[in-house]
C-alpha cells in the first residue's frame, strides 16, 4: 500500500482542533487511538472524538450523527463505510481537510480536500486488509501495535489474528 504519512502531515495545520469520527466497534475505537497518537506526535492539537450510538451500522452524517459546532482545522473519518456524498457532506460541514481511512468496499469521493485511504476501494483484496487499524498502521508508516491487532481481532477473529501476530515479531501478546 502507498504511504500516506507525508500527505496526511501536509494536510494538517501546525495546531488546532481535530475531529476524529470513528465507528463504535473495537476496530473503529482502536483506529481512533492510532490516529490520535500519531497526530499528537507531530503537533499541538486538541482532539474531539465523535461516534454514533453503539449498534448503529447505517449512518447518515446529515441525519442521525451530530457533529459538534466547533471550528475544526481538520477531520478524520475512520472505519465507516459511508457513501461518497456523506463524506463530502462531512468535509463541507468541517470546512477543513478530511482524511478517511477505511477497509470497506465503497467508492471514493472525488474532491481534493478529501484524502481517501482505502486499498479495498482501490481494488486490493479485502482479506489483505481485514481492519481499518491495519490501513491506518500501513498508511501512516506506523509500527504495528496492540491497537492494530485489536482491530483485526474484532473484525476477523482469533484464527486470522494468529497469522498477523506471527507476522509482527516485535509485538509480544
Amino acid at each position: 500500500m502507498k504511504l500516506y504519512r507525508k500527505k496526511t502531515i501536509e494536510l494538517l495545520p501546525k495546531e488546532g482542533r481535530i475531529l476524529i469520527f470513528h465507528h463504535w466497534d473495537t476496530d473503529g475505537i482502536s483506529s481512533g487511538a492510532l490516529v490520535a497518537d500519531f497526530i499528537q506526535s507531530i503537533g499541538d492539537y486538541q482532539i474531539d472524538f465523535v461516534y454514533p450510538d453503539v449498534g448503529t451500522f447505517e449512518i447518515s452524517l446529515g441525519k442521525n450523527v451530530k457533529i459538534p459546532s466547533e471550528k475544526y482545522a481538520a477531520g478524520f473519518l475512520l472505519d465507516y463505510s459511508v457513501p461518497p456524498e456523506d463524506i463530502l457532506l462531512l468535509q463541507n460541514r468541517l470546512e477543513a481537510p478530511l482524511i478517511v481511512f477505511d477497509h470497506h468496499l465503497k467508492l471514493a469521493p472525488d474532491k481534493d480536500e478529501v484524502l481517501y485511504i482505502n486499498p479495498v476501494a482501490r481494488g486490493e483484496h479485502g482479506t489483505s486488509w481485514p481492519a481499518t487499524t491495519l490501513v491506518v498502521t500501513e498508511g501512516l508508516g506506523l509500527n504495528p501495535s496492540n491497537y492494530t491487532l485489536l482491530g483485526i481481532a474484532r473484525d476477523y477473529g482469533h484464527k486470522l489474528l494468529k497469522s498477523y501476530i506471527d507476522s509482527f515479531p516485535k509485538i509480544k501478546c
